[in-house]
């Protein structure tokens, strides 16, 4: 007797939605919350459907925050140095230290972008060959 598992195919069309809105993420600035929204929804029967649906669950509560904490530091950076810069009494340690936030605040959006694209690529080309996602997300070294 074969397994259920072994004569039902397992449905891609969700997993392959979220990793779309994944990737549509840099351009729009809103897709990963709907493509969460969709993961955390989407009932997952097959052993490969739940193994993606937790690799993009763990993608997005580990990028959300860092991409949260690299904006802030642009954001801070810019501000404050727009601040400095309007200022009479410009100290040069002022200046240093506000455009130092915003060069660790772009080079984290751009290290994170390229992580974030990486993983999404990786695991939709995992997905399309019929693979449970490869890898870890940054979430498995802090388990």
């Amino acid at each position: 007797m074969t397994s259920a598992f072994a004569t039902k195919p397992p449905r891609r069309d969700h997993a392959r939605l979220v990793y779309v809105l994944y990737l549509l993420q840099p351009v729009t600035g809103f897709t990963a919350l709907v493509g969460i929204v969709i993961a955390h929804l989407a009932r997952a029967s097959h052993p490969l459907e739940r193994a993606h649906r937790r690799r993009q669950l763990e993608l997005f509560w580990v990028g959300f925050p860092l991409g949260l904490l690299s904006l802030a530091l642009l954001v801070c950076g810019a501000w404050r140095t727009l601040i400095v810069l309007f200022d009479v009494r410009i100290e040069s340690s002022d200046l240093l230290f506000s455009l130092s936030m915003v060069a660790l605040g772009a080079t984290s959006s751009v290290a994170l972008l390229c992580w974030w694209l990486v993983q999404c690529l990786r695991g939709w080309r995992a997905l399309e060959s019929g693979l449970p996602p490869g890898g870890s997300t940054l979430a498995a070294h802090f388990k």
